[in-house]
C-alpha cells in the first residue's frame, strides 16, 4: 500500500463507527466559524492580480472546492480551473458507471441528516504541505503522515468545538506537486467516496472491492493525468508474480480487511505492493465487458440492500456503539461469495485460475505491440530484491531480472529499456563500470527515454561524476516532477558537484515532502549545500533537522558543530560535540576548534563529498595542512594529501577512533 494511503483506512475505519446510528447533534457552536472568503481589497486594475490572504471557496455541485495554491486571486482561480474541472467530469463519468443519480450524495447527507450533513462533498487543496498535515493531524487526532485523504468527520470552530455539522472531505497539498499527481490524488480517494456513497450503510465493503475501486479511479484511462505507462508496467509486474505464484490466493485475498491493509504497508512493502496490484487487476477483470460490469453493480445493490437489513436487525435487537459495529462493520465478508454467484453466475473462489489466464492473454497481445513489457517484467525483479532482507532471496531475483533483461536486448535489440535493466542490475551489484558502459549503449538507442535519464544519472552521481549528471537527471525532472528519487538525486548530484545551491536545496526539499521516510538524508545533504556555498547557520539548521529527526544518523553532530565552528560559535561547536555518544572523530574536532579558541591557528577540517555523493568531514587534509604550517610548506599542495576528496563516512570514522 503507497505510504500517501496509508491513512485512509484508519478515516474509513472511523466513518464506518460513526455512521451507522443516526447521532444527535452537537451542542450550538460558542462562535460560527470564519469565513474562508478572500478577504482582500480589489485591485481596480486587476482584480484577478490582487494578492490572495485567504483560501478561495468556489462551489460546483456536488463539490466545495478550497484553495490557498497561488499568490493572487487570478492564480487561484486559474488552479481550481485545472483540478476541479477534471474531478467533475470524473465524477459525472462514474455517476453513469454506477447508474447513480447526480443528487446521489445530497441523498446519502438527507439519509444522515439526524447528523446534519453537509450536502456538498469538500475539496481541499493546500499550497504548504506543512499546513496540510498539522490541520489533519489535529482535527483528526493522529500522528499519521498522509500525501492525502478521505474522511467524514464533525466540523469544528476555530476554538475546536464540535459545530453539530458533518462533513465529506478530500484534501492534500500542491506543493511540490504537478497538477497530475494532484489529480491522481484525488481520483483515488473519489472512489472510496463514490463506494461509500453507493453503499449508503456504514459496513465495511471487501477491500479488494474497496481499494480495488479507488485503483480504477486513479488509473483510469482518459482521466487526464496520462496513467497509461503504470498501467503498463503494472500488467508486466502481474505476470512476474503470476510466474514466481507470489499472487496472493483468493481465498486468503477476499478475506484481507482496511486494517490488515495498513498493517503491511508498515510491516511488509511487497506483500502491500502486491496487495493493491492485485486489486486493481482484479476489479478491472471484474468488469472487462458489459456483462460483467452489469453483474459489479448488481452486486453493490446487492450489498447496500442486505446492510439495510442487516442494520435494522441488528438494532431491533438493541445492539448500540461498539456491540453494534462489532457485529455489522465485518457483515459483507461473510455473504460476500453467495452474493457474487448470484450476481456473477459463477463461484467467486473458482474465477481465480479464469483470471490468470486472463491476465497471461492480456501480455501476450500487449507484448506484440509494446516490447518494453519485458523490461516491466525485469523492473518487479529489481523491485522485489530492493525490498528483500534475505541476501539468498535478492541475489535470486537479481538473476531473474538480468535473464529477462538479456531477453529484453535480444528481442528487441534497439529498445534502450533492455539495456538501462542491465545497468540496473550492474548498480544494484555495485559494478559501476559495467552499468556506466550500459546506460551510455541504453542512451545512444534513446537518450529521452526517462529510465535512460534517472538510472543513467544515478550511476554518474554513485561513480563520482556528479555534475556530468546533473544534465540527465534535469531532463528526468522535467518528465516526472513528482517523483521522489529523481528529485533526490538532481538535488544530491547538484550538492556533490558544487553546482547551484538554490537548486540543490529546492529538489532536496521536494524530496523531503514527497517521501517522508528519506527526508534525514535530504536534510543532511541540504545542510552539506549549504555548507559548501558558505551559508554557515542555514546549513547547521538543515543538519539539526536531520539529526532530529534521525538521532542515531552517523556524524550528524560533526557536520552541526563543524557548521557552528565555521560561523565563529565555537563554544555552540565543543557542546554540541559533548553530546554523548562521543565519537573519536568527535573528540578530535572538539580538540581541533579547543586549539583555535586558545588562539591558535590550526585549520579546521573541510566538509566534502565522497566519490558515491556522500558528505564526510576530510580529517586528512586539515592534518596535512596543519603539518605544512610547522614545517612552512606550500598549504596547498601538502606532500601526503589524499587524491580523493574523503574517504567514505563509515572508513573515516573508524580511522580516525582513538
Amino acid at each position: 500500500m503507497p505510504l500517501r494511503y496509508a491513512m485512509q483506512v484508519l478515516l474509513i475505519a472511523a466513518m464506518l463507527a460513526i455512521i451507522p446510528v443516526f447521532a444527535a447533534a452537537a451542542d450550538a457552536p460558542k462562535e460560527t466559524p470564519k469565513t474562508t472568503k478572500p478577504s482582500v481589497k480589489p485591485n481596480p486594475k486587476d482584480k484577478n492580480a490582487a494578492p490572495a490572504s485567504a483560501a478561495l471557496v468556489t462551489e460546483s455541485k456536488p463539490f466545495k472546492f478550497i484553495t490557498d495554491v497561488g499568490t493572487s486571486i487570478g492564480e487561484q482561480k486559474d488552479f481550481t480551473k485545472r483540478i476541479l474541472r477534471p474531478i467533475t467530469e470524473t465524477a459525472n463519468f462514474f455517476l453513469k458507471v454506477y447508474n447513480l443519480k447526480p443528487t446521489c450524495f445530497e441523498d446519502y447527507a438527507e439519509h444522515y441528516s439526524g447528523n446534519k450533513f453537509e450536502k456538498t462533498i469538500r475539496i481541499r487543496v493546500w499550497r504548504k504541505y506543512e499546513e496540510f498535515l498539522t490541520d489533519f493531524q489535529k482535527r483528526y487526532k493522529t500522528k499519521s503522515i498522509p500525501g492525502a485523504f478521505f474522511g467524514t468527520i464533525s466540523e469544528k470552530d476555530d476554538y475546536g468545538a464540535d459545530t453539530g455539522v458533518w462533513i465529506r472531505e478530500i484534501g492534500a497539498s500542491d506543493e511540490s506537486m504537478s497538477d497530475e499527481q494532484v489529480l491522481r490524488f484525488m481520483y483515488h480517494e473519489m472512489g472510496h467516496l463514490f463506494m461509500r456513497t453507493f453503499i449508503l450503510y456504514g459496513v465495511e465493503v471487501p477491500s479488494w472491492i474497496e481499494e480495488g475501486t479507488a485503483e480504477l479511479f486513479e488509473y483510469r484511462r482518459g482521466n487526464g493525468t496520462h496513467p497509461e505507462e503504470e498501467r503498463e508496467q503494472r500488467e508486466g509486474w502481474l505476470v512476474e508474480m503470476l510466474a514466481e505464484n507470489s499472487l496472493i490466493p483468493w481465498a486468503e485475498f477476499i478475506k484481507v480487511k482496511n486494517l490488515d491493509n495498513l498493517d503491511f504497508t508498515w510491516k511488509d512493502q511487497t506483500r502491500s505492493q502486491i496487495q493493491y496490484v492485485q486489486a486493481w487487476s482484479v476489479l478491472e477483470f471484474m468488469i472487462s465487458n458489459d456483462g460483467r460490469q452489469g453483474a459489479f453493480i448488481k452486486m453493490l445493490h446487492k450489498f447496500k440492500s442486505m446492510a439495510e437489513t442487516q442494520e435494522q436487525a441488528l438494532l431491533s435487537q438493541g445492539l448500540r456503539d461498539e456491540a453494534f459495529r462489532e457485529k455489522f462493520n465485518p457483515y459483507l465478508y461473510s455473504v460476500q461469495e453467495k452474493v457474487f454467484k448470484d450476481c456473477y453466475g459463477n463461484d467467486l473462489l473458482s474465477v481465480e485460475k479464469l483470471w490468470k489466464d486472463w491476465i497471461f492473454k492480456n501480455y501476450e497481445t500487449a507484448l506484440k505491440k509494446a516490447p518494453i513489457m519485458r523490461y516491466h517484467r525485469g523492473d518487479w525483479q529489481l523491485l522485489r530484491a530492493r525490498m528483500s532482507k534475505d541476501p539468498a532471496a535478492k541475489k535470486t531475483a537479481l538473476e531473474r531480472a538480468e535473464a529477462l533483461f538479456m531477453d529484453c536486448t535480444s528481442a528487441s535489440p534497439d529498445l534502450a529499456e533492455g539495456y538501462v535493466g542491465l545497468g540496473r542490475v550492474a548498480l544494484e551489484q555495485d559494478d559501476l563500470a559495467k552499468a556506466g558502459d550500459l546506460f551510455a549503449k541504453a542512451s545512444a538507442l534513446g537518450s529521452d527515454s526517462f529510465d535512460v535519464l534517472l538510472y543513467g544519472g544515478m550511476a554518474k552521481v554513485r561513480s563520482g561524476k556528479a555534475a556530468d549528471a546533473v544534465a540527465p537527471l534535469t531532463k528526468a525532472v522535467e518528465k516526472r516532477p513528482t517523483m521522489f528519487i529523481v528529485n533526490f538525486l538532481l538535488g544530491q548530484a547538484l550538492a556533490a558537484s558544487g553546482g547551484d545551491v538554490d537548486k540543490a536545496v529546492t529538489y532536496l526539499k521536494r524530496a523531503r515532502d514527497l517521501e517522508a521516510s528519506e527526508a534525514p538524508e535530504c536534510a543532511m545533504l541540504e545542510g552539506a549545500a549549504q555548507f559548501q556555498a558558505g551559508h554557515l547557520h542555514e546549513a547547521y539548521i538543515s543538519f539539526l533537522r536531520a539529526q532530529n529527526l534521525r538521532p542515531e544518523m552517523p556524524d550528524i553532530s560533526l557536520y552541526m558543530a563543524l557548521a557552528q565552528a565555521e560561523n565563529n560559535e565555537r563554544e555552540d561547536a565543543v557542546k554540541t560535540l559533548a553530546q554523548p555518544p562521543v565519537s573519536g572523530a568527535a573528540q578530535l574536532l572538539s580538540k581541533m576548534i579547543a586549539k583555535q579558541m586558545s588562539g591558535g591557528d590550526l585549520p579546521l577540517p573541510k566538509l566534502v563529498f565522497t566519490s558515491s555523493g556522500w558528505p564526510t568531514i576530510d580529517f586528512k587534509g586539515a592534518q596535512a595542512a596543519a603539518r605544512d604550517q610547522d614545517t612552512g610548506k606550500d598549504k596547498d599542495a601538502p606532500k601526503d594529501a589524499p587524491k580523493d576528496k574523503a574517504e567514505d563516512p563509515a572508513k573515516a570514522k573508524d580511522q580516525f577512533a582513538p
